[in-house]
C-alpha cells in the first residue's frame, strides 16, 4: 500500500509538471505560492487518482496517464481562476485601504485549503486572509514598537551605547522572544547584561587586562 501511495504522489506531481508546461507556467510554482501550493495540488490530484481506482496492492495501481493528467489540468485551470479572482479583490482592497497588501500567490495556498477543505466560497476565503494577514501585520507592528521602545529605554538607563549593527541584532532576538511569549523586560535585561560583558571582555583584550589576567 505504500508503495502505490507514493507511486500515485509520483505521478501526481509529474502531472502537474505537465499542466504547468502546456501552460508556460513558473516550474517552481512561485507564481502560486511555491511548494507549499505544489503539495496542496498534488494532494488533490492523488486524491482524484485514489478515488477512481481505490484497490492498493503491493504493484502499482493501473491508473491512466490520462486521467490523471486530466485531473491536474483541471486542478492548475481551478487554482488559475481562483488567483485571478484574489488578485483583482487584493488589489480593489489595497486601493480602498490606501495600504500595501501581499501578492495573490503569497496568500493562495491558505485561501485554497479553505476553499477546499471548508467549502468556502473563493471571495469569503481571500477576504478573510487578507483579514487576518492585516491584523498579523498590525500586532507585528505593535510589537515591534513596544520591543524598540523598550530597548531604548533600557540602553538610555544603563548609558549603554552599542554599535548599530549590534543594536540591530539585539532587536531582532528580542522581537523573536517577544513572539514566542517570552517576558520583554526580562529578555532586555538579559541580552544587555549579555552586550555589556561582551564590551568588558572586548576592552580587556584590547588593554590585555581581563580576568583572565588576574
Amino acid at each position: 500500500a505504500k508503495h502505490a501511495r507514493e507511486w500515485v504522489q509520483r505521478q501526481a506531481r509529474d502531472a502537474l509538471q505537465r499542466a504547468a508546461a502546456r501552460l508556460a507556467l513558473d516550474p517552481g510554482w512561485s507564481s502560486f505560492g511555491g511548494d507549499a501550493a505544489l503539495d496542496a495540488m498534488a494532494a488533490e490530484v492523488s486524491d482524484v487518482a485514489v478515488r477512481a481506482h481505490p484497490i492498493f496492492g503491493e504493484q502499482d495501481p493501473p491508473v491512466p496517464d490520462g486521467e490523471v493528467d486530466k485531473a491536474a489540468r483541471d486542478v492548475v485551470e481551478a487554482w488559475s481562476l481562483a488567483k485571478a479572482v484574489v488578485s483583482r479583490l487584493i488589489a480593489t482592497e489595497a486601493e480602498k485601504l490606501q495600504a500595501e497588501l501581499p501578492a495573490a500567490q503569497d496568500l493562495l495556498p491558505q485561501i485554497m485549503a479553505s476553499v477546499r477543505q471548508g467549502g468556502v466560497e473563493v471571495n469569503a476565503a481571500a477576504g478573510q486572509a487578507i483579514q487576518e494577514w492585516s491584523e498579523e501585520r498590525l500586532t507585528a507592528r505593535r510589537r515591534d514598537a513596544l520591543v524598540s521602545s523598550a530597548l531604548s529605554e533600557a540602553l538610555s538607563k544603563r548609558r549603554l551605547r552599542l554599535p548599530d549593527a549590534a543594536t540591530r541584532k539585539i532587536r531582532a532576538a528580542l522581537l523573536a522572544a517577544v513572539a514566542r511569549g517570552d517576558h520583554l523586560e526580562a529578555a532586555v535585561a538579559a541580552a544587555l547584561d549579555e552586550a555589556e560583558a561582551r564590551q568588558v571582555r572586548r576592552r580587556g583584550s584590547q588593554t590585555g587586562w581581563g580576568p583572565s589576567a588576574n
